[in-house]
């Protein structure tokens, strides 16, 4: 489930407005399955923005043993 996927503050370096042009940032995304749930889990990231090609997308992945 997509739950399973939260974004970690401490890790991450982009301002609620976003980089400056020109400029980047780091999304850190933590897995954190939840209790009881075992296998595979994936969700896609969207960072949505006023580029040509918004919004970008990144697959990611867990599994919970």
């Amino acid at each position: 489930p997509a739950g399973a996927f939260v974004i970690d503050a401490p890790t991450t370096t982009c301002g609620n407005a976003g980089p400056m042009p020109g400029k980047n940032c780091t999304i850190g995304v933590r897995f954190s399955p939840p209790q009881g749930h075992s296998g595979a889990m994936s969700a896609t990231l969207s960072v949505t923005d006023n580029g040509s090609n918004s919004p970008q997308t990144v697959s990611v992945k867990g599994v919970a043993r």
